[in-house]
């Protein structure tokens, strides 16, 4: 997922700029987005059908490990962690970009 894709994404759902967002706060994104876009095509029971029972599924505290979202359905729990280091930080390796 690219941070152009996010960022313009981000923008769209809060209808307000990405840039003021603190990287806790786009980790947030980042993890629901990644949950719906990639995690749910490929196998649905993960996650929850109903809208606010996916948004309540974001993390939101200090001391959360870098869990960004975590579901429990039909007896199986799925955690995402997720860390947005910014987009003019170069991590040490190379990564896979993912597709939408």
């Amino acid at each position: 997922m690219s941070d152009e894709y996010l960022r313009e994404w981000v923008q769209e759902k809060l209808q307000e700029s990405f840039d003021p967002l603190k990287d806790i706060q786009r980790s947030k994104w980042m993890a629901s987005r990644f949950a719906e876009k990639v995690i749910g095509p490929r196998n649905r029971a993960l996650l929850p059908f109903v809208e606010e029972d996916l948004e309540a599924c974001v993390v939101d505290g200090k001391g959360g490990c870098g869990v960004g979202f975590i579901s429990r359905e039909n007896g199986v729990v799925l955690v995402i962690q997720v860390k947005y280091s910014g987009g003019k930080k170069i991590g040490k390796r190379p990564h896979e970009q993912i597709e939408d």
